[in-house]
């Protein structure tokens, strides 16, 4: 079972690009953030997490 969830991550120290990776495993998620603020749009990059099982 997937589920698409909409993350708000605030970025990190050495990768500001990388509020993708704070999700749960086996979930289909959108990054989307606001220009202008500590977060990063990722509104056309989708990520795929998948537990190897």
């Amino acid at each position: 079972m997937k589920t698409r969830i909409e993350t708000y991550c605030q970025p990190s120290n050495t990768d500001k690009y990388a509020s993708h990776s704070c999700t749960s495993m086996k979930t289909r998620i959108e990054t989307i953030a606001f220009p202008g603020t500590q977060y990063i749009r990722h509104g056309s990059q989708l990520y795929f997490h998948e537990n190897k099982d």
